[in-house]
């Protein structure tokens, strides 16, 4: 039977750039999130001649390999090339596997779609080959594909939020990330629900580009560093905001916390 895995993209309320090695190595990050109902998927069956095949919809992009190949990890495809490779010691190689993916949003869209991809592709190779992983195990293989495999200049908070669903606010310490779900009453959910709005303007952009002029600057440039303390401090005050429930205070910090981002980047949008 195949197996079906799908993973749900988020909004970030805050705290976005201190998930960053380059900032939470020295000073820890803290970001605020909440997974919405818009997924990416990875299904994962088997083949009959043990080869591998990997179908994305959204890149329309198909390619195989013949029984026993691992494919080279390269584009296209660079990212379930990762993980078909790192699954590739729980028995791929000899069984094969055919992969197809699609996600409900269209990739650069800023929701982190690219990081629930490689949720649904944990979960599902995992759930393949018989190998039980939890959301902290998923989160942080699928941290350890785009960050370290992949070498992409992103932080965490994408995969975490995805892996664990629901509001959250979630630590970055070196070496330990630290998930709390925020226990929220459900009239301050349902005022969420109903007075936040998301529309697709329709422009894509590169997040790692941004975010690897940002984790340059962490490093060098004094002005950042005290921006992204503040934008932690703000995280901090939005989750407060959240859990007594005072959306007004809450909209203001989302406002402020987007005025300081913009203050890191150019490329921030307008």
């Amino acid at each position: 039977m195949p197996v079906v895995a799908r993973a749900p993209v988020r909004i970030s309320f805050g705290g976005g750039g201190t998930d960053l090695a380059a900032y939470y190595g020295r000073f820890g990050g803290f970001v605020v999130s909440a997974a919405i109902a818009r997924y990416s998927y990875a299904v994962a069956s088997r083949t009959v001649d043990g080869s591998i095949g990997i179908n994305s919809a959204d890149y329309r992009v198909w390619e195989r390999f013949g029984a026993g190949e691992i494919p080279g990890v390269a584009d296209p495809l660079r990212l379930p090339k990762a993980a078909v490779e790192w699954f590739g010691r729980h028995g791929i190689a000899g069984s094969g596997v055919e992969l197809f993916l699609a996600a409900e949003v269209a990739p650069g869209s800023g929701l982190g779609s690219s990081s629930a991809m490689a949720v649904a592709l944990v979960r599902a190779l995992a759930g393949y080959v018989g190998l039980e992983v939890d959301a902290a195990d998923t989160a942080a293989l699928a941290s350890w594909l785009e960050i370290e495999r992949l070498g992409m200049p992103i932080g965490k908070q994408d995969q975490y939020a995805s892996a664990f669903g629901g509001i959250n606010a979630i630590e970055f310490r070196d070496g330990e990330v630290v998930v709390t779900p925020l226990d929220l009453d459900q009239g301050t959910v349902a005022a969420l629900d109903e007075r936040l709005l998301l529309f697709s303007t329709g422009q894509t952009r590169d997040s790692a580009a941004i975010l690897g002029q940002q984790r340059a600057e962490t490093l060098a440039n004094a002005a950042v560093v005290e921006g992204l303390h503040r934008i932690k401090e703000l995280a901090y005050q939005i989750r407060d905001a959240l859990q007594a429930g005072n959306l007004d205070r809450f909209g203001g910090l989302l406002d402020e916390g987007w005025q300081r981002k913009r203050e890191l980047s150019g490329r921030v949008s307008s």
